[in-house]
Parts: structure tokens; C-alpha cells; sequence
């Protein structure tokens, strides 16, 4: 699976972390003959700073990856930005953190109402999800625990089945 992962300001840093980490572990965790299938994920990331960033480096770097989902990380006005981005290339989105409520929660509900599955860091942002009407995927939940690398590839799979594109 070829993945763009976006990285918008705003992420707590266990969150980023725990991403790159679940990635790197799910990769690691695969038996020699998948990879030799190219059954792992291959990933390209983009770090955007503000919403004009996010529109001109996540729609370039859409074009140049060929990516079959996208994980957004991070909050505001550029994660929204990046969401619409993709949104429009039809590209199915998980949005990691999703819930988090932070300095401008009207960008931060637009994010997460644009992902194909909005996937809570915790409990918190599960309630916080539903609250608003929202279905939270499965909560990424503790940094150390293997199974979350697990559970953000399923995220992904879940949003190529259901992308609203």
C-alpha cells in the first residue's frame, strides 16, 4: 500500500510518535515472503506549516506518490487544507487524532468530519467524536503497545472500503 502521511502543527508529540512507530513496526512484523509480495506500506511524508503549505505540498506530493490512502496527523487550518486536498483527489483519509480539541476546534471538526475515519489517539477524543455525531474509528490508545501499528492499518483499510470520494 503506498501511503502519504501529512503532518500538520498541532500534533501532540506521543501522537507522531506512536504513527511513525506503528508504521514502522507493521512493517517490521511481516513475514519475508509478504514483503517480498509488497504487502508492507510504503510511505512518503509531508510536513506543512499553514493551509497555503498544506495546498501546494500535499497536492504535489498526491501527484508524484500515487497514494492508495492518505494518515493525517496534526491540527488547524493547514490540516484542514490538506483534508480538502485529498478529499478532492479522492483519496481515502484516516485522520490520526482525530477529536482532539485544541486552540481552533472549528478547524479541527472540519478535519475530522472530511476523513473517511476519524481514528481517536484516546477515550477522550472518541467521546469528543461521538458528541458531535461522528463515528470514531478503533482508538490508536497506548504508544507502546504493538497492536497499535495493527490498528492504524486497519483504519486504512477501512477508509479504502468506505471512502466517501
Amino acid at each position: 500500500m503506498k501511503l502519504l502521511v501529512v503532518r500538520a502543527p498541532g500534533a501532540p508529540d506521543a501522537l507522531a510518535r506512536t504513527v511513525d512507530a506503528a508504521l514502522e513496526a507493521f512493517n517490521g512484523e511481516l513475514d519475508i515472503r509478504l514483503r517480498f509480495l509488497s504487502i508492507g506500506i510504503e510511505w512518503t511524508a509531508v510536513d506543512v506549516s499553514s493551509a497555503a503549505d498544506a495546498a501546494d505540498r500535499v497536492g504535489a506530493a498526491l501527484a508524484e506518490a500515487g497514494a492508495d490512502a492518505a494518515l493525517l496527523v496534526g491540527g488547524g487550518e493547514a490540516a484542514v487544507a490538506a483534508s480538502a486536498v485529498i478529499r478532492r483527489a479522492e483519496v481515502p483519509l484516516v485522520r490520526a487524532g482525530a477529536g482532539l480539541r485544541g486552540g481552533d476546534a472549528g478547524a479541527e471538526r472540519a478535519a475530522d468530519r472530511l476523513a473517511a475515519v476519524p481514528m481517536p489517539f484516546d477515550r477522550t477524543g472518541a467521546d469528543a467524536l461521538r458528541a458531535e455525531g461522528l463515528v470514531p474509528g478503533e482508538e490508536i490508545g497506548d504508544p507502546s503497545d504493538p497492536a497499535a501499528g495493527r490498528r492504524i492499518v486497519a483504519a486504512l483499510a477501512a477508509a479504502r472500503r468506505r471512502n466517501p470520494c
